[in-house]
């Protein structure tokens, strides 16, 4: 649960509130308060439900770089002279889709 506008918050607003909502980020996109806190939990999130996986694409399939580029978190990448080797945040059906890829889970 994320709650926008602490910075109209005072401090027995907010300590209300954290008993009502212990689960509860108060963030303030006016003041950044709490913003830090809030990408990092969802950069958690996303990463969990989306498992680093190795995949080798061959030189013939550099088309599918810019897409993972596009649609999918690259953590690196790695050139040879016989294609591409790229760890990837892919979700389970994107990984289906390249499992002719996959080289590591």
């Amino acid at each position: 649960l994320v709650l926008n506008k602490a910075d109209k918050l005072g401090k027995e607003e907010r300590e209300a509130l954290s008993i009502q909502h212990p689960e509860a980020l108060l963030v303030s996109a006016h003041s950044g308060e709490g913003i830090d806190i809030l990408l990092e939990q969802l950069s958690k999130y996303l990463d969990a439900s989306r498992p680093l996986v190795t995949l080798r694409l061959p030189s013939n399939r550099w088309d599918l770089r810019a897409r993972l580029h596009k649609d999918s978190s690259v953590l690196d990448e790695e050139y040879d002279d016989d294609g591409l080797t790229m760890r990837v945040r892919l979700s389970r059906e994107e990984r289906g889709r390249l499992s002719e890829f996959v080289v590591e889970v």
